[in-house]
């Protein structure tokens, strides 16, 4: 089931899906190059994040509608070990900040 707005949107699916497909290997590069430099700082997470999308999303494609593509990704990407820790370290952040603890 779609959940975002834009999903009953053809023309802008058909943009989306293109960009990502298209983004898949440069992003694949990209990531191979600054995996050495990984040191768990937010930008990299981010990234990781995004590019862990775009391949699942990828991979989904090829047997799935754009919408259905895209709501798998989704839930896949949700599920991976970055993405827990990601979340943890933000709500870690936000009780510091309540309790002001530094």
């Amino acid at each position: 089931m779609v959940s975002f707005m834009w999903g009953n949107d053809a023309e802008v699916m058909s943009q989306i899906d293109n960009f990502l497909t298209e983004t898949k290997e440069p992003l694949g590069n990209l990531m191979s190059s600054l995996h050495k430099h990984n040191d768990g700082s937010l930008p990299f997470q981010m990234l990781h994040i995004y590019a862990t999308f775009v391949f699942k999303y990828s991979q989904y494609r090829e047997q799935n509608t754009e919408n259905d593509a895209w709501d798998l990704a989704l839930a896949s990407t949700a599920n991976t070990p970055v993405v827990s820790q990601f979340v943890a370290n933000m709500m870690q952040a936000q009780i510091d900040r309540r309790f002001n603890i530094e």
